[in-house]
């Protein structure tokens, strides 16, 4: 899960190389990278499915939700697998595995 903009990743992995961009501004600076590293591109390229963009608000969205009712404070860029789960983009009908970073 990427920022919207900053989709750095996503956008190596449909060109099957590392990519260079010039992310969009975000809540999540910590998934602002100009390109992946090259060690993410040579392991996690092949592995790649179900890329998935959240914008800012989602992230806020996320981040209040991971808060109340769960008690649980994250950053933006640990949020975005959240995000991405309660804005309806990972399929309800399959096993989904998200890293929460606090």
């Amino acid at each position: 899960v990427e920022p919207e903009g900053c989709d750095s990743f996503a956008r190596s992995a449909r060109a099957g190389r590392r990519v260079e961009i010039d992310p969009a501004p975000s809540l999540a600076d910590g998934l602002r990278p100009v390109a992946p590293g090259a060690l993410i591109v040579e392991i996690g390229l092949p592995l790649a499915f179900g890329l998935h963009a959240v914008d800012d608000q989602e992230l806020l969205e996320a981040m209040r939700f991971l808060q109340h009712p769960l008690h649980v404070v994250a950053e933006p860029s640990g949020a975005a697998p959240m995000a991405a789960l309660l804005a309806g983009r990972l399929p309800a009908d399959e096993r989904t595995c998200g890293v929460l970073v606090i």
